[in-house]
């Protein structure tokens, strides 16, 4: 048997299908053709039946339950499955309580017992009518929660990728609180420990001795500019390197400029760095760190940090060297201006 199913989706009844070798039910059907239903056709045995089925199923199927030798039970089961849009209505000539429960049993919507009369049928077509309203209101209920819960999916889609978004920049602004607090705790220590002296030698040491005590043994230089804008050596801390003068020279000739340029920390980790940009041997295998900390966008110190390329720098280095550049510019500012006002021009030295 092929399976199909009644494409009747509207709250009428289009086809009426009666199948029973007794044609008194069709009779009793013939007064509502064309105001209750629409179409009315019979079968008279089962095989018939089942081609009218697959030629059109019927919106609605009569079918007595003692057909072809008690098949109709059978049927109404088989059908029931195979059309469910097919409102089936079982018809018995036995008043039998175990043929009505055998009939629901096999998936009758309803039950009409033989002979029939016209009341009994406008009735059980109400009930049709009934159930297939309620079936295509319960449908397009259906149909509209479908359409709002994929519009409430898609909505929290967007919602999610917004919040995941709003979270994120939350979480990031903290993080970059947290780092620039951190940085202002960094500098305020920094400041405390240079104090008020408006020594040089004093302020050198105080740097030094901050870049030991946040970054553990790393090599260490200042460099100041002199009056004709060269950088020349103000302090030097080396703890595990073999640095000679000749590198100081060499430090001077191309990592301080190049820090003193740049805004920020620049960093060389690995001689391809350094190869790229100064192509000086006597910097190999050592990793670099500097930055220039100014006064009024004047370049006042260069600070590094140096170790060999096989000790990674830790990860304390950029910070105190950042912490250090906030401050520094300033300090060294202060002490010029200080030494200027001490030493003015009246005595300094006259001219040969």
């Amino acid at each position: 048997m092929m399976v199909g199913q009644s494409k009747s989706t509207a709250t009428q009844i289009r086809d009426v299908l009666v199948v029973d070798t007794d044609l008194s039910t069709a009779e009793a059907l013939k007064p509502q053709l064309g105001t209750t239903f629409e179409t009315l056709r019979t079968a008279q045995s089962t095989d018939q039946a089942e081609l009218e089925m697959k030629r059109r199923p019927a919106d609605v199927l009569m079918i007595n339950v003692q057909i072809g030798d008690q098949r109709g039970l059978e049927l109404v089961t088989l059908w029931r499955r195979a059309y469910p849009n097919t409102d089936v209505i079982a018809l018995s000539r036995t008043p039998r309580a175990e043929v009505c429960l055998a009939a629901w049993q096999a998936g009758a919507s309803d039950m009409l017992l033989q002979p029939v009369n016209h009341d009994s049928v406008q009735k059980c077509l109400g009930k049709v009518l009934e159930r297939r309203t309620a079936k295509e209101r319960q449908a397009r209920r259906q149909h509209r929660l479908r359409q709002t819960c994929r519009q409430l999916s898609k909505a929290r889609k967007e919602i999610g990728a917004q919040v995941d978004l709003l979270c994120h920049d939350l979480v990031k602004a903290y993080q970059d609180m947290a780092q620039q607090l951190h940085q202002t705790q960094m500098s305020g220590e920094y400041a405390a420990s240079l104090g008020q002296d408006l020594d040089m030698e004093n302020m050198m040491r105080a740097t030094m001795q901050y870049i030991l005590k946040k970054s553990g043994s790393v090599n260490a230089a200042v460099f100041l500019p002199d009056s004709e804008k060269n950088f020349v050596l103000g302090a030097f801390l080396d703890l595990d390197t073999d640095a000679k003068s000749m590198l100081t020279e060499v430090m001077a000739q191309t990592v301080v400029p190049h820090a003193a340029a740049a805004k920020g920390v620049v960093e060389f980790l690995d001689n391809a760095a350094l190869d790229a940009a100064f192509s000086q041997p006597m910097l190999h295998n050592r990793s670099w760190m500097a930055v220039a900390t100014y006064h009024k966008g004047e370049p006042m110190a260069v600070v590094l940090a140096f170790r060999h390329q096989k000790e990674p720098f830790p990860q304390t280095v950029r910070p105190a060297l950042e912490s250090i550049a906030a401050v520094l510019g300033e300090k060294i500012a202060r002490l010029v201006n200080v030494h200027n006002r001490c030493y003015g021009p009246q005595d300094k030295p006259e001219a040969d």
